[in-house]
């Protein structure tokens, strides 16, 4: 057994003590990265993602993985997400939709037969990328490069609803360097909390599983299929409660059940609708708090090639 304290993520420890640490969250599906990044776009997974590992190499696939990933490409195309949502959502005025942006690489219009050529379109970090919608005009320009937040940050260009998703050396999936990635967070944070959108943000720092660690406390079963493993979920706002534990279940479809509330938007599925609000980490009536940056040495941002 083996466990991480504030030796070794002295930032995620700092940030937990200062906001919010959700306690009590869990996963969405006891599977993989990609199965569990479909629930928290979309509130349900393809069948074919849950009960089998896609193939990211489709050239070296055997006729058996080519037929689910054939399968996956299929249910994926049917299942609505949040970004479908956000698009046609229409203000008072009906002329402006809620911006977003998926931070992770950029996607390129009328490239998703490519895509499924050389396993783009199974990503196990982007599921958007696994739907033809993605690669429409529409859809393709909402997914930028992940370095992009900070000059969004600078140029007041960010977005109201963002996913940030690092790349593989700064994961922290074994065996990539923890502290690696924790330093990259602690940069993608402290570039929030020095912009004006400070005082106007909610973050919400979680994992997409459970990394193969024990966890002493049983996945609850809330439909015909369990929860995942309990992860870690830090929530940070200068309306977050300062320094508490959040003890209420959750689970990715908390986020979504969270975004549907704040825009007034409809649920995509029965597990965002009946998931828990993240709402009560928050006290909107309190004075906001100031922002507790993070200070980084030159050797930490030189080491996730951050200048």
């Amino acid at each position: 057994m083996s466990y991480y304290d504030k030796k070794t993520i002295p930032y995620y420890w700092d940030l937990a003590k200062h906001y919010v640490l959700a306690d009590n969250f869990f996963s969405s599906a006891q599977s993989y990265s990609l199965p569990n990044h479909w629930y928290a776009i979309a509130g349900q997974a393809p069948i074919a993602s849950v009960l089998y590992e896609m193939t990211q190499n489709p050239s070296a696939a055997t006729a058996n993985q080519k037929q689910i990933a054939k399968e996956y490409l299929r249910e994926a195309n049917k299942i609505g997400t949040i970004a479908d949502l956000l698009v046609n959502h229409q203000s008072i005025d009906n002329t402006t939709s809620i911006t977003w942006k998926y931070y992770q690489y950029p996607i390129a219009i009328n490239s998703y037969e490519d895509a499924i050529k050389n396993g783009d379109a199974y990503d196990y970090w982007n599921p958007f990328a696994a739907k033809a919608s993605s690669y429409t005009e529409k859809y393709a320009s909402h997914f930028v490069d992940r370095d992009k937040i900070f000059s969004d940050l600078r140029h007041g260009a960010l977005p109201q609803v963002s996913w940030v998703i690092p790349n593989d050396n700064q994961s922290e999936h074994p065996p990539s360097d923890i502290t690696r990635g924790m330093i990259w967070v602690a940069y993608v944070i402290d570039s929030i909390m020095e912009s004006p959108y400070w005082n106007s943000t909610a973050i919400i720092v979680t994992w997409d599983d459970y990394g193969g660690f024990y966890d002493h406390v049983p996945p609850p079963s809330i439909d015909q299929y369990s929860l995942g493993f309990r992860m870690p979920a830090i929530i940070i706002s200068p309306y977050a409660k300062p320094g508490y534990i959040d003890h209420t279940q959750y689970q990715f479809e908390s986020i979504l059940n969270f975004i549907g509330w704040r825009f007034n938007l409809p649920p995509l599925t029965d597990r965002d609708r009946n998931a828990n609000n993240i709402i009560n980490a928050f006290d909107f009536n309190q004075k906001p708090s100031p922002p507790h940056t993070i200070y980084l040495s030159p050797a930490q941002l030189s080491s996730i090639s951050i200048g």
